[in-house]
């Protein structure tokens, strides 16, 4: 039932200094307004939202970007590896510098050779077994000494006799086995002293002789000390064994697998408490790799040695599907040196070289490009990216995955919704600041027209009652009334005219001072129901003219509220008077005033034309018509008023729609105690 009206700033303001609305404003601007409005601000802003759903979306390419970042550092730091580790076979010499405990320290270097102008490895190498049959003299010879060792258990005389075939040798082979029986002999006749001599003479002159059936016969002398000497003189025998192997004084054959075997099982059993056990066991698995090494690699060499020696390295695929790496260096010899590399060590310190892979959780692979097929195989469900793992060994590829896929892309998921947030939110703030614009534009607008509004609204509630005083006053000066009481009602008119002019006055004053924020209030406690009963009794004449059913209901000894006693009356006022001019064919009004807890609450009830559905708190908004009010004028300030005044007062207000017609509002003032009284 509110009116509308114009905005509170132009109330202060005399409204017949305003100017005339320009009507077509809109019709000049607005199309100006939209088209700067869709270029500037809602086609950069539907970029901005596109580009951030794309970025969403591409978070798969995001990481495929990142394996690409990382594989390029993952390239520089394997040809660092790879060109530093070279610098180490500059140390290579004939005199035993190939010993592999010299780069121990080294985890990614698996082997450590070199290869003759030939292509054959020369170190570590594995002797080739050359069988051949025994002089006739010679066996003979021996096998007399081995029927007085084994037959009749003469120790002496079986010395004597393979001293014997040692002096009637015919080559360092048959030399060799023959002081090899000669100290096995001595051994069993615990002739310490020939044993020892046999055996030093084995060791210094017959290091890479093999006899007629393809055994060494230094290492057979070598074990033989290992199985039946004293702990001490088994260990340092063994010592010294492991010691040649390693410098190269002792060759490397098909059957050291087995001595190794033996001199393993030795470490392991009768040499288990001696000191240097654990060094013992190191030179094994050393010499034991170096043998794998030669048999393994060594054909391959040999066989792509035109290849490798003339890009520098050699590399392939196992058929167990695992690849191999080797580098080659040229040797003065005409020869090469090179390294086999441990993949899983090289591929480890390539790993930490790249910075942040680890982080992100990304795997890296070294491979041989015939085993690029298995590896995307294997990771065809991961994010992954393959290339060349050097800028010079064409060969050799890189592989490089996302471990946790779904974390790898809700990192980017992640980082992009924070992204895409930070562009929503600009592009939302582009739009709200274009859509303010565009509604400041029209409040302009509507502002021209509310002054208009206003002023008309206004000129209409004042011309009402100036019309009907001047036309009652006219009246009685002309004497043109028939009796005294003809003459009383329009001394009535003309009062209450006085006080709706007086009332609508006041509104538009007060609403001004309550826009300047100068409105005061003189507060003092005061009987709510006796306030209510004056309000009430202004509109005494207008109810009795227009035939009114009025209920009072307030009720005895109320407590009392702390007020400024006039404009409570105003706000009571206004509310009755909204009653008076909302009403319908059945004009009813009802004012009820009753303590409810902590609250005083003046009621009025009326029949009228109620409320619009949803509007029971617009009604108050400044300047709102309600629906149903448009075609009775007003100028919208009363019920904006009676909100502020009771508000002021520490209350609050409500309207409702009454269940059978009509409408009821409540005002509610809180009961005057020692905590308000100087509130």
């Amino acid at each position: 039932m509110n009116e509308e009206g114009p905005p509170a700033i132009f109330l202060a303001h005399n409204p017949h200094s305003l100017p005339s609305p320009p009507t077509n404003l809109m019709s000049r601007l607005g199309i100006r307004w939209v088209a700067l409005y869709l270029l500037s601000i809602l086609v950069p802003a539907a970029l901005l939202a596109f580009l951030s759903v794309r970025s969403l979306r591409d978070v798969r390419d995001s990481v495929r970007q990142e394996l690409r970042s990382k594989a390029v550092l993952a390239q520089d730091a394997f040809d660092r590896f790879v060109d530093s580790r070279a610098q180490l076979l500059s140390a290579y010499s004939e005199d035993g510098a190939m010993d592999p405990r010299l780069y121990a320290g080294f985890s990614e270097i698996a082997q450590i050779f070199a290869v003759d102008p030939s292509g054959v490895l020369h170190h570590p190498a594995v002797q080739p077994l050359h069988l051949q049959e025994r002089r006739a003299a010679f066996a003979t010879q021996m096998e007399k000494a081995a029927e007085r060792e084994f037959g009749h258990q003469d120790w002496t005389g079986g010395v004597q006799l393979y001293h014997q075939a040692y002096k009637e040798a015919a080559s360092p082979a048959e030399e060799a086995e023959a002081l090899n029986a000669l100290a096995r002999c001595a051994y069993k006749g615990k002739d310490a002293a020939m044993e020892e001599k046999a055996h030093r003479t084995l060791v210094t002159l017959y290091g890479h002789v093999f006899d007629a059936d393809g055994a060494h016969p230094v290492t057979l002398s070598h074990l033989r000390l290992g199985r039946y000497a004293a702990p001490e003189q088994a260990q340092a025998s063994l010592m010294a064994w492991t010691e040649a192997l390693l410098k190269g004084r002792y060759p490397l054959y098909a059957g050291c697998q087995q001595a190794l075997q033996e001199a393993h099982a030795l470490a392991q059993g009768r040499l288990a408490d001696m000191e240097d056990r654990p060094v013992l066991l190191e030179r094994l698995a050393l010499i034991e790799k170096a043998l794998d090494f030669s048999m393994r690699f060594g054909p391959v060499v040999e066989d792509q040695w035109a290849t490798a020696r003339e890009q520098g390295y050699l590399s392939g695929v196992w058929p167990d599907g695992t690849s191999f790496l080797m580098y080659l260096g040229a040797a003065e010899s005409g020869g090469a040196v090179g390294i086999l590399f441990d993949w899983a060590e090289l591929t480890t310190l390539v790993q930490e070289q790249v910075e942040g892979l680890a982080e992100r959780d990304f795997s890296l692979a070294l491979f041989d490009a015939d085993a690029e097929a298995a590896f995307l195989a294997a990771h065809r469900e991961a994010i992954y990216e393959t290339g060349p793992a050097s800028r010079w060994m064409d060969r050799i590829r890189l592989g490089i995955w996302a471990a946790d896929t779904s974390a790898a892309t809700g990192y980017y998921r992640t980082r992009n919704y924070l992204v895409g947030g930070g562009i929503f939110a600009l592009a939302v703030s582009v739009v709200l600041g274009g859509f303010m614009i565009l509604r400041d534009a029209g409040r302009e607008v509507q502002v021209a027209r509310l002054r208009s509004e206003f002023v008309a609204n206004v000129s209409h509630e004042l011309r009402t009652p100036l019309t009907s005083i001047r036309m009652y006053a006219e009246t009685l000066l002309m004497g043109r009334y028939r009796s005294a009481e003809q003459m009383q009602d329009y001394l009535t008119t003309l009062l209450h005219e006085s006080r709706r002019l007086s009332r609508l006055v006041d509104n538009v004053l007060d609403f001004a001072r309550i826009e300047r924020g100068d409105r005061t209030y003189q507060r003092q406690p005061c009987d709510l129901g006796t306030v209510a009963q004056a309000a009430l009794e202004t509109f005494g004449g207008v109810f009795a003219a227009e035939g009114f059913e009025v209920e009072e209901a307030i009720a005895a000894e109320l407590p009392p509220v702390l007020a400024d006693q006039e404009a409570v009356e105003g706000a009571v006022a206004n509310i009755l008077g909204n009653a008076v001019k909302f009403s319908s064919e059945h004009k009813a009004i009802r004012l009820a005033v009753e303590q409810r807890g902590a609250e005083v609450v003046v009621e009025v009830a009326d029949r009228g034309i109620g409320l619009p559905a949803g509007e029971e708190e617009r009604i108050f908004e400044q300047f709102h018509r309600g629906a149903n009010a448009a075609s009775t004028a007003g100028t919208g300030l009363g019920l904006s008023l009676v909100k502020n005044v009771v508000e002021a007062h520490g209350g609050r207000v409500e309207a409702a729609n009454r269940t059978d017609g009509g409408s009821v509002f409540r005002l509610y003032f809180p009961v005057h105690t020692e905590d308000n009284a100087h509130a």
